[in-house]
């Protein structure tokens, strides 16, 4: 069933996520969020990589402003693109150069689903904090009492200072993925 953990110099996150660490501080405009990236709940190694421990440090502004003249595309960029509340990071869509994102098919989500634990994480390196999430954080929302008739909650921030919240809107209504372009694919 379980597969052997490799021997490396690195702490492998406990699995039942009591070794979770996570604070954030405000110092004038900046917020400061600390993690070991170890998850607040229990993981499962489904692929070869572990949860690894590590601290990481990040910055991001108190107030972000939408800059109009500053486009991102996620579609061919991987890795962190914001921090969760449980110490998971939040990965963009994209599943890596071998895998042009253009649709569902191509996605993270759909490629690497079969590998994701029961709280919706993976690792995806052996020697570096690489627990994330492609997907809302379903064990997270549940801990934070996320319910099927209301607003979803916050859920960490994004990369560029903005909140995550979960799947859900005004009313408990299921959000739906915004784009820019208005011919397939929507991305």
């Amino acid at each position: 069933q379980g597969q052997a953990r490799p021997t490396t110099t690195t702490s492998v996150c406990a699995d039942d996520g009591s070794d979770y660490t996570y604070s954030e501080t405000l110092s004038g405009t900046v917020r400061t969020i600390t993690t070991n990236h170890c998850p607040n709940h229990p993981w499962t190694r489904i692929n070869p990589n572990d949860a690894v421990n590590g601290e990481r440090t990040y910055t991001v502004p108190e107030f972000p402003m939408y800059d109009e003249s500053t486009e991102y595309d996620l579609s061919a960029a991987g890795g962190t693109v914001g921090t969760f509340y449980s110490g998971a990071m939040l990965f963009s869509a994209f599943a890596g150069p071998q895998y042009p994102l253009v649709d569902y098919a191509s996605s993270a989500p759909y490629l690497e689903g079969d590998t994701f634990d029961e709280c919706g994480g993976h690792g995806s390196s052996t020697t570096e904090p690489s627990y994330h999430m492609h997907i809302p954080p379903g064990c997270l929302l549940k801990q934070l009492g996320d319910t099927a008739g209301s607003h979803s909650p916050r859920i960490g921030w994004a990369d560029d200072g903005f909140p995550l919240y979960g799947p859900r809107g005004n009313g408990g209504a299921m959000m739906k993925k915004c784009s820019r372009k208005s011919t397939p694919p929507f991305l």
